[in-house]
């Protein structure tokens, strides 16, 4: 287990240019950030946020102007990838729970929006794993049989229906047994390569979300 953690780290650390800075607590549930900080990386405000061009004919994307940042850090000691909106969360230091900022993996919504649904986000204290799901029974199975803790809505996502998936790309979902670790992408590339190189499991799409 040591050898196959050294080997997740440094080929992760290989693939994403090691990545370091902010930390996030696993137990604290925060609530949503909304305060604009300015046009930056870990501000409350979308970097070239898509238009209002999404919106066209009989779609109904709400807005995708009031799009959020969805943010992936990495904790290597728990092998445990976390999404959060939450600015703030973002940047909490690393020293404090060992969580080191990932980049952006697409843009969410804070908010309910037309054909979008909520990410419930939870977290398993035993294995140290976050996991999120649109499914309500899914969650729900979570968190009465499987030892995980509800942390609220994540964000909400476009759904699966063809007008929904029309809106956005594919948030796809994966899970490797060997780290107990969710892991969540919009790269069908990247997906490919955890599937590949680490023995992940395909779990299919999340929901639809923005591209980055």
């Amino acid at each position: 287990m040591q050898l196959a953690l050294f080997k997740l780290i440094t080929a992760y650390v290989f693939i994403f240019g090691g990545s370091s800075g902010a930390a996030a607590s696993p137990m604290e549930i925060l609530s949503i950030d909304t305060t604009t900080t300015g046009n930056n990386g870990d501000g409350g405000t979308a970097i070239n946020r898509p238009s209002s061009a999404h919106t066209t004919g009989t779609q109904n994307c709400g807005d995708p102007r009031q799009a959020r940042p969805f943010y992936r850090m990495w904790n290597p000691t728990s092998t445990d990838h976390l999404y959060t909106i939450n600015a703030t969360e973002y940047r909490n230091p690393a020293s404090t729970y060992g969580y080191l900022k990932d980049g952006i993996v697409g843009y969410v919504f804070a908010y309910p929006q037309p054909n979008a649904e909520a990410l419930f986000r939870l977290w398993n204290p035993d294995s140290g794993d976050h996991f999120y799901t649109r499914s309500v029974t899914e969650r729900n199975f979570a968190l009465n049989s499987l030892g995980y803790k509800d942390e609220g809505v994540a964000c909400y996502l476009y759904t699966d229906t063809p007008e929904a998936q029309s809106c956005g790309q594919p948030l796809y979902r994966l899970y490797g047994p060997e780290f107990s670790d969710h892991f969540y992408t919009g790269s069908q590339q990247e997906r490919d390569r955890w599937i590949k190189t680490w023995n992940y499991t395909d779990e299919g799409v999340a929901g639809w979300l923005l591209p980055y």
